[in-house]
């Protein structure tokens, strides 16, 4: 008879200082915070032999939900109303950070993107944009930079841009 090894082995998944100590505390509780890398289905490869997608997820749970976020692993209904395969509705900041994400070219910043960007951002309340440790983080970075046009604040462990605006 085959049995498997015990203890199981297991890695322990990385939660920023940020989500569990006083820097969360600077996100409004309640508040709409979008988290890099976006949290997508579990599996959906983010980078070369990285899968940390559901990890936004878990830093929002060691927050103690604090903050609310337009992204996660979740089967919401298509239009058909069909599950939707575990991902919210498509928006042009879910496929702008995803392709980063990913490691592809950042895309140039015209002003059609960032308008609609921004009416993303604007439709779902985001208070707060956080980027934690993840693949392409510099570009991630370097985007949103160039979108809100100034640099974020690094706070134990990602980096912050405070009220957005609306």
């Amino acid at each position: 008879m085959l049995l498997p090894m015990q203890p199981w082995p297991a890695t322990p998944n990385p939660v920023p200082a940020f989500f569990l100590g006083s820097g969360v505390q600077l996100i409004p509780a309640g508040s709409v915070a979008l988290v890099a890398p976006f949290s997508t289905a579990p599996g959906f490869q983010l980078g070369p032999g990285q899968d940390s997608a559901t990890y936004p997820m878990l830093w929002q749970q060691a927050s103690g939900m604090r903050f609310r976020m337009p992204e996660g692993s979740l089967i919401v209904p298509d239009v058909n109303g069909a599950p939707s395969g575990g991902r919210p509705p498509a928006s042009t900041t879910q496929t702008t950070m995803i392709t980063i994400q990913q490691g592809h070219p950042t895309p140039d910043l015209t002003p059609a993107l960032r308008d609609q960007i921004m009416g993303d951002l604007q439709r779902w309340r985001v208070h707060t944009v956080v980027v934690g440790p993840m693949y392409n983080q510099a570009a991630m970075i370097a985007f949103f930079s160039q979108l809100f046009g100034n640099n974020p604040q690094q706070v134990d462990g990602v980096y912050v841009w405070w009220e957005i605006p609306s």
